[in-house]
């Protein structure tokens, strides 16, 4: 598939992210503030998980039954070993991906590193743009 769409094509570059030691609050700021649902999670500068939404209002919902407990680790309530592609990965292997494994994400590394994050916001996006162009009338002949 050499002019296959690559996820670089469609990801969010330099995403935000969270260091695995932040507290549960600090996280639900950050998306907060940025209006994401995703923030990998960083430990030592590599890829440690990955943290949705939902995943961070578990924790405080959690934490509110307890009450005087401290704010509980990112690193704790994270997903583990998250799904993770290269730049170069071709879009429609990692949108199949993404519906096999049911995830919210991929984590998109260029030569191991973090440089970007694939959502299903992004997948939604690029099937919107391909609707749009089925959906769209022909060209009107001007010769007639």
């Amino acid at each position: 598939m050499p002019n296959a769409k690559r996820v670089k094509a469609v990801m969010t570059p330099f995403p935000y992210s969270v260091a695995w030691e932040e507290g549960v609050q600090h996280a639900i700021d950050m998306m907060q503030e940025h209006q994401i649902r995703h923030l990998p999670v960083t430990r030592d500068d590599a890829i440690y998980g990955v943290v949705s939404d939902a995943d961070l209002r578990v924790a405080r919902a959690m934490r509110q039954e307890r009450e005087h407990q401290a704010d509980v680790q990112v690193g704790l309530v994270c997903t583990r070993h998250p799904y993770v592609v290269d730049l170069e990965t071709p879009l429609l292997e990692v949108a199949e991906q993404v519906v096999e494994r049911q995830v919210g994400s991929a984590l998109v590394t260029r030569e191991g590193k973090l440089c970007g994050i694939l959502t299903t916001t992004d997948l939604c996006a690029v099937l919107c743009e391909l609707l749009r162009a089925r959906a769209a009338p022909p060209p009107e002949d001007e010769a007639g």
